[in-house]
């Protein structure tokens, strides 16, 4: 599934936006399917499954910036709506900055406990909107903040800035930080579901490429545990390889009773 933000924050780049995704989909294999959904405050499926290229390239060049960004919403439409219905290995490519700005029916922490229950892989291409949206004028951010799993305030040119209910979704996508707050939760995306977060200022071809390549040589492991756990039991899971050289990327967790 290919997920692309046409909220108004990405209206200076929707451009790189949907150039990248056609690289992305060019990387894939031939008999590789590929769906395109798009969202602002609203979501919208511009292509169902298919490996079509001249589809697909087409249905990304329709893509439409509009007004707000559901962003909790789409991607909880995605796990809950469209993953279960498709077949065979998934994969989830969301180009995004990651700023909610009118979800209501969905938000930071129950989309992350969807996508780490599905199975998929969630890979964030993340560009960096915030000065499009100050007009070329981006706060700093003070470095020691970034990647916290709950961050309660963050420092912006020297002052501390109350982030207050993370992920609710509703302000206005231009403080620095909700931008934070977007990083976080799209590294928090792609961490629960096993797959990479990155960023779109880096070499997006040498990217594009490794995420081809993970879903060639993508495994699925079961295993029953020694001990039965409780319901809404969190179990911790550590996957090791002995052959040397080699990276491993794997959910790190699961909940009890809570799989699909």
């Amino acid at each position: 599934v290919l997920m692309l933000d046409v909220s108004p924050s990405t209206r200076y780049q929707i451009n790189d936006i949907r150039y990248a995704a056609i690289k992305f989909v060019d990387q894939l294999r031939p008999n590789d399917k590929v769906m395109v959904v798009t969202f602002d405050e609203k979501y919208q499926v511009l292509c169902e499954p298919t490996s079509d290229r001249r589809i697909l390239h087409y249905a990304i060049m329709q893509s439409r910036f509009r007004g707000g960004t559901s962003l909790y919403e789409a991607v909880g439409h995605v796990v809950n709506g469209e993953i279960p219905k498709i077949e065979g290995r998934k994969a989830v490519v969301l180009f995004t900055d990651g700023v909610d700005t009118t979800s209501v029916g969905a938000d930071f922490q129950s989309t992350l406990r969807d996508a780490e229950e599905v199975d998929a892989l969630f890979y964030p291409i993340r560009y960096d909107t915030l000065s499009d949206m100050n007009g070329g004028a981006a706060p700093s951010i003070d470095q020691s903040v970034r990647g916290l799993g709950g961050i309660s305030g963050i420092i912006v040119n020297g002052k501390l800035v109350q982030v207050g209910n993370i992920g609710a979704g509703g302000g206005s996508g231009t403080s620095a930080a909700e931008y934070e707050t977007g990083r976080n939760y799209l590294e928090n995306l792609a961490r629960s579901s096993g797959g990479r977060k990155f960023e779109a200022g880096n070499n997006l071809d040498a990217a594009f490429a490794g995420i081809a390549e993970e879903l060639r040589r993508q495994y699925s492991i079961g295993y029953y545990p020694e001990t039965e756990g409780q319901q809404g039991e969190r179990r911790q899971i550590s996957v090791r390889v002995k052959r040397p050289n080699m990276v491993v990327r794997s959910k790190t967790s699961y909940v009890f009773g809570a799989n699909r």
